[in-house]
Formats: structure tokens, C-alpha cells, sequence
């Protein structure tokens, strides 16, 4: 049983992350969704909208290799996010930037994004 666990989720990370590319969203709704992005394939670019919720999240840390959002960033409904550390090497977000009903401590800035198509 834990041979073939350990091929679904080698299949799914080949799937869903080729060439350092994530194709489709991906969510987090806790920090351990938010940890788990460095294990299943640290990827460069997200083909899809990365979606931040949920009250559990604190940071986003391990999407440190992150430089491409070919969608949108949405960070809504968080109340213990202070984590934009993680998110600092983002260039280019092809849709939009949305932040909805969170409480943050500080926003540092934005100047790590070159432009929002």
C-alpha cells in the first residue's frame, strides 16, 4: 500500500508540475497546503491562479522559488497571514492582484511585482 501511495503522488506531481511549471490553480486553505508547495514541486510559474484562504495560513515561505503567476493572486480570509516573504520573488501576474477581508499586521510593499497584465 505505501509503494503504490508513493506512485499517485509521484504521478500527480509529474501531472500537474512539468518543466518547474504548475499547470492549473493551486489553493492553500492551511499551512500545510502552504508547506507542501516546496515538496510536490517547487515550481517557477503557476499556469492557473494561486489562491490564498483560509484563517490557518501564516506564510507562504516555501513559494519562495515562485516568478510567474500566468493567472491571478488572490489572498482572502486570512486572519494570521504576515507571510509576503515568501511570495517577494513574484514578477508578472497575468491577471490580477486581489486582497479581500484579511487582517495584516504590515504590508512591506509591493515593489518586487514588475507589472499585472
Amino acid at each position: 500500500m505505501k509503494i503504490s501511495y508513493s506512485i499517485v503522488v509521484w504521478l500527480f506531481s509529474i501531472h500537474c508540475c512539468f518543466a518547474n511549471i504548475w499547470h492549473g490553480d493551486y489553493v492553500i486553505k492551511s499551512q500545510a497546503d502552504a508547506d507542501a508547495f516546496r515538496r510536490v514541486c517547487n515550481c517557477t510559474s503557476i499556469n492557473g491562479n494561486l489562491i490564498i484562504k483560509g484563517n490557518d495560513v501564516k506564510h507562504v515561505d516555501s513559494l519562495y522559488a515562485l516568478i510567474d503567476i500566468n493567472g491571478s493572486l488572490n489572498i482572502s480570509n486570512t486572519v494570521k497571514f504576515n507571510g509576503f516573504y515568501g511570495l517577494r520573488r513574484i514578477r508578472k501576474i497575468k491577471t490580477d492582484l486581489r486582497l479581500k477581508d484579511n487582517l495584516f499586521d504590515k504590508i512591506d510593499s509591493f515593489d518586487w511585482l514588475e507589472r499585472i497584465e
